[in-house]
């Protein structure tokens, strides 16, 4: 019999509730079958994903074996959660009921690890959308960074080279203010030189012209 979705859901509702909240003390957890705590629990930055839990549980519903396995032993199992009796005790009275419908523990062990399997399944293809998220929002950014960092590498020589430009330029217009300088000083000599030639020829004939007259 096929469990649909929600069904298959609630029968790790409780486990993963737990994944999420404090350990409570041992005689509260006597009669609930306790989660394997995988080495990503360990790690303090990792988080309960519901999303991640539903896409998990839906691969299961996807892949649920017909008649009586893992699902359907775990199903009656936590049917009897209320009742007050042992887990073990539990566990054996459902074996017991199942056992009429072909289900064995071997069985059980049989359809969980298929059920593991799945989900191994999963976890490898996260792993490949995950390498395609790596490279399209981690390796594409990491490669414009170097594109970028080559680019200000590049005006950064055009700058080196435009500021040397510039200070060379700059040696040469005070070289050439000085040349300037100089000459306009020897112009302005020649000028006063020749104004002052000039005047004295001048006033010479003025002279000669006065006596002549």
């Amino acid at each position: 019999m096929a469990i649909d979705f929600n069904k298959i859901k609630n029968l790790f509702v409780e486990t993963a509730a737990e994944a999420k909240t404090p350990a409570p003390d041992k005689a509260s957890q006597s009669n609930k079958i306790q989660p394997v705590q995988s080495s990503s629990d360990s790690d303090s930055a990792a988080a309960y994903d519901q999303a991640i839990f539903d896409s998990l549980i839906k691969a299961i519903e996807d892949h649920n074996l017909p008649g009586e396995d893992y699902l359907e032993f775990l199903s009656a199992l936590q049917a009897m959660k209320n009742i007050q009796l042992d887990e073990k005790m539990k566990i054996q009275t459902v074996l017991a009921t199942l056992s009429t419908k072909g289900l064995t523990p071997q069985k059980i062990k049989e359809s969980a690890e298929y059920y593991k399997k799945v989900l191994a399944e999963e976890q490898k293809q996260f792993y490949v959308e995950l390498g395609d998220q790596t490279t399209k929002q981690v390796k594409l950014k990491e490669k414009e960074i170097t594109v970028l960092q080559e680019t200000n590498k590049q005006k950064s020589d055009q700058i080196a080279a435009l500021t040397k430009d510039i200070n060379e330029n700059q040696l040469k217009i005070s070289s050439i203010q000085n040349i300037l300088k100089d000459a306009e000083a020897k112009i302005k000599q020649a000028e006063a030189n020749f104004n002052k030639t000039f005047n004295y020829l001048i006033a010479q004939i003025d002279s000669n012209l006065t006596k002549i007259n």
